[in-house]
């Protein structure tokens, strides 16, 4: 996804909001289907963000920054203007910041340098509870179940391996309700990688999630939890890779950024296996927009976040139902929003 001319900013660590009001010089013999290029406009320019992530919502998609001792939400609807902005929970010297929403619920996981970090709330920025300490720190990934739950998965300290030894390391999992926290549970990676967290999403009833041990070479633990009816399923894939992300295609997760396979989706509570031999790609069939993932292309028909798993892409990718839009950093940090329709088999930008 590039832009038919670059936008440039003499503004050093900013964060530019971006939003399409017409593709201008371009056509739709321009854009090639699996690109996504549009002329693009300044509509706001806010002071960099310590760490962000970028999601869905039910109100559209939701820019979470950690800026200033603070994190706030900026509300985009779901053509990518800008709604409100509001004032989260506090935080100071975030380093990494993730966020998941569910049932109209938001869940925030934080690092700083004292430990890792909680809080959740509605989606609309409100009635979010105190920030609470729940590990030492090292990486985490979120996710969010339609009920409102939310999981954290996070590295922790040394501790004991299955085989009763010691020097292993300990990640959490640790689930936050409306209503009530209850208990997680505690894993142990004898040699991890350098990113052992693949990724954490839920899709289907079922919560996936990715780890990855470099005890014999990389090689990645696909799980998937299901509560009802209770069910568990691990599977050792992806030999001698360290993949690049998790990401949900309708019930499946895939996981990829290998070669020869670039990657496997694991779906019915692990039940479905699957190898997936080429990198995904996103192009228009019939006049809509398709995501292809090994044989099998499916429409994206429901708002979809960490798209950037799946469509080779340098920034964070989501699709609102109605629009894509990209998060990426560099010298500054920048919010794209790319408007398209597909006709035929092309997109043609509004």
């Amino acid at each position: 996804m590039r832009p038919c001319s670059s936008a440039k900013s003499s503004i050093s660590r900013s964060v530019l909001l971006l939003f399409v009001l017409g593709c201008g010089e371009c056509s739709a013999s321009d854009a090639e289907p699996d690109e996504l290029s549009v002329d693009r406009t300044i509509e706001r320019v806010i002071d960099a963000p310590d760490a962000f992530d970028f999601l869905v919502t039910s109100q559209g998609a939701l820019l979470v920054l950690a800026s200033e001792r603070r994190i706030v939400g900026l509300q985009l609807a779901r053509d990518g203007s800008l709604q409100r902005e509001a004032d989260l929970v506090a935080a100071e010297d975030v380093r990494d910041l993730k966020a998941a929403a569910g049932g109209g619920r938001l869940a925030l996981g934080w690092e700083t340098p004292e430990g890792l970090f909680a809080s959740y709330g509605r989606d609309d920025g409100s009635a979010f509870s105190p920030a609470r300490r729940i590990g030492s720190g090292g990486g985490l990934a979120i996710a969010a179940a339609p009920t409102g739950e939310a999981a954290i998965l996070h590295r922790g300290e040394q501790g004991r391996c299955a085989d009763g030894g010691e020097g292993c390391t300990e990640i959490h999992i640790q689930r936050l309700g409306q209503e009530s926290e209850r208990s997680g549970v505690v894993l142990a990676l004898p040699a991890p990688c350098e990113r052992p967290l693949v990724g954490y999403a839920h899709t289907g009833g079922v919560w996936y999630y990715g780890l990855c041990d470099a005890s014999e070479g990389p090689l990645t633990t696909l799980y998937a939890i299901q509560f009802r009816p209770q069910y568990a399923h691990a599977e050792a894939v992806l030999p001698g890779c360290r993949p690049t992300g998790l990401g949900v295609w309708g019930d499946e997760v895939v996981v990829g950024g290998c070669t020869q396979p670039w990657g496997v989706r694991m779906g019915d509570a692990g039940q479905l296996l699957a190898p997936v031999a080429e990198a995904p790609t996103l192009r228009c069939r019939d006049g809509a927009p398709m995501l292809r993932v090994g044989e099998i292309e499916r429409p994206l028909t429901t708002p979809q976040d960490d798209l950037e798993a799946l469509v080779s892409s340098d920034g964070q990718v989501v699709w609102t139902g109605s629009a894509l839009l990209r998060a990426r950093t560099d010298e500054t940090i920048r919010l794209s929003v790319e408007r398209w329709d597909c006709e035929r088999e092309a997109f043609v930008f509004r």
